[in-house]
């Protein structure tokens, strides 16, 4: 019996519950950075004579879903003319969150067989997120000319913000559905055998150490041609003893040699014959009642049934033949 219990076996439980709580945080970063400041939008105004109070410059804030922050020029609303061609951009990021969130959950809890594909498509989901992030800060960022009421302006487009976190929330997406595709399956393949308990009183030892085997380059030598060895010495023998000789047999009666059966120790007894042994041999002790050879069979008749009669006899059937009655074709 051991000393101690055996350590439990380790499963990947608490490695999927992590990757799960990593792909919800990395989800929930995706989400909050499409509602933030992804693009910071630039204009110089020129000098117009008729409006002087126009500013030098107007600036604009874009977040992901498209939503443009600017104040009024000229008491108008100009902020249909900014550029927002990249506001597909934080959409996909919010489709991306929710399957990665999705995928995560089902590869934490759900079918042992699935695990691994949904982690790696979890992983996928933020690689995704990685490349979206990485499109915004390049691919937007620049200056472009627009025109408003027949006057050309320069925008220029700075990355803000929302970008880096994305790119910050998709890798903590990939963490967790690193964990995901990483853990150890909770069920084992197959079921461990059961100890075999040693037994109760016997001591443990050690097996003998084995021959180490011959070098395969060092040649076996041929046992034919080794020097002869001369025999050892054979032991004295024995002095060989006579047996006694045994006792001759007692003379039979003439009855047992006239018979035509076996002797008497190979064949069942016969009262009769037997009677006529010598005086010498011990006669049987005939005590207590006779035995079922040596008495007379009785045969004990058993008398006969009684005959079984009603008690009342003219309830149990109709008389076939009786005048009281009157038969079926006697006229009423």
């Amino acid at each position: 019996m051991p000393d101690s219990t055996p350590a439990p076996q380790r499963t990947g439980t608490l490695p999927r519950i992590a990757g799960l709580v990593l792909t919800a945080a990395g989800a929930a970063g995706l989400v909050a950075s499409a509602f933030l400041t992804w693009f910071t939008v630039t204009a110089k105004l020129p000098t117009i004579t008729q409006l002087p109070d126009l500013p030098a410059e107007v600036r604009a804030e874009v977040t992901g879903v498209g939503a443009v922050t600017m104040p009024s020029v000229g008491g108008r609303d100009v902020s249909s003319v900014v550029p927002v061609h990249a506001a597909w951009a934080g959409w996909s990021v919010i489709g991306l969150a929710v399957a990665a969130l999705l995928l995560a959950a089902v590869a934490a809890f759900g079918p042992v067989r699935l695990r691994r594909p949904l982690a790696a498509a979890a992983g996928a989901c933020g690689l995704a997120g990685l490349g979206v992030g990485a499109y915004a800060l390049l691919a937007p960022i620049g200056s472009q000319k627009v025109t408003v009421e027949g006057l050309s302006l320069t925008v220029d487009t700075s990355a803000a913000v929302g970008p880096y976190i994305v790119i910050a929330a998709a890798a903590v997406v990939l963490l967790g559905a690193l964990a995901l595709l990483l853990a150890r399956r909770s069920a084992p393949a197959a079921a461990p055998l059961p100890p075999v308990p040693a037994p109760p009183f016997a001591p443990t030892a050690a097996l003998p150490p084995q021959a180490a085997p011959a070098p395969s380059h060092r040649p076996v030598p041929d046992p034919s041609w080794a020097r002869p060895v001369a025999p050892p010495p054979l032991p004295a023998p024995a002095p060989v003893q006579a047996p006694a000789p045994a006792p001759a047999p007692a003379p039979a009666p003439a009855e047992q040699h006239n018979t035509a059966v076996a002797p008497v120790a190979r064949r069942r007894p016969q009262p009769d014959w037997d009677r006529n042994w010598p005086a010498g041999a011990p006669q049987p002790q005939k005590t207590g009642p006779a035995g079922p050879s040596e008495q007379h069979t009785v045969v004990v008749k058993r008398p006969p049934r009684p005959v079984k009669v009603s008690p009342k006899p003219e309830t149990e059937a109709i008389p076939r033949r009786d005048p009281r009655f009157d038969g079926p074709t006697q006229p009423l």
